[in-house]
């Protein structure tokens, strides 16, 4: 019987377990990342803006006992714990410089150079913590002649052709239909 009770445990064990992961990321791409490292067991600590991440408002909303709250963010997010803090603020700087001390992985999704900008590049870190892993989600890469550009799913959808390949199925449409599923951020 004991075998048994031993084996279930280990059966419900995350295979990332023990993995404590810094996640800055925001919109889809980034806390997709991040929930999947949640649900397989990572320590996963979301860091918000004092105002919270604007994907909070974002609909459908659902009442709650602290008022309406939105089902794709708490669906992006669960499983994570959440920290907010002013990134242009020394405090939360330093705050957060003594957790990366103490992760293994950070996520990050901003445009290239806010890291860096914000005293949080790799570099910087990895200072910090030699053994930190860290990436970067961004549409066009971090260097390059479009690295800049603004990488949001509907963006890349159409520059890659993604929605005019969806065209033989919008009938007599001369336009592809607008579409709610961000294939480019998953």
């Amino acid at each position: 019987m004991q075998h048994d009770a031993q084996q279930n445990e280990t059966a419900q064990a995350g295979a990332l377990d023990g993995l404590r992961v810094l996640d800055f990321s925001i919109m889809l791409a980034g806390p997709y990342c991040t929930r999947l490292l949640a649900d397989l067991g990572a320590d996963v600590i979301k860091i918000e803006p004092p105002e919270g991440d604007d994907m909070r408002q974002r609909a459908p909303l659902r009442a709650g006992s602290a008022g309406p709250h939105s089902v794709y963010f708490g669906q992006l997010n669960a499983g994570k714990r959440s920290l907010a803090l002013d990134l242009k603020n020394a405090q939360a700087l330093a705050l957060v410089r003594s957790l990366v001390a103490h992760c293994d992985v950070l996520v990050e999704n901003f445009r290239p150079g806010v890291m860096d900008r914000l005293g949080l590049g790799h570099a910087a870190l990895a200072a910090l913590n030699p053994k930190l892993i860290y990436c970067s989600v961004s549409g066009y890469g971090q260097s390059g002649p479009a690295a800049g550009r603004a990488a949001y799913a509907m963006m890349v959808q159409a520059a890659s052709g993604f929605d005019r390949s969806l065209m033989r199925y919008a009938g007599d449409r001369e336009r592809p239909a607008p579409g709610a599923v961000f294939v480019a951020d998953v």
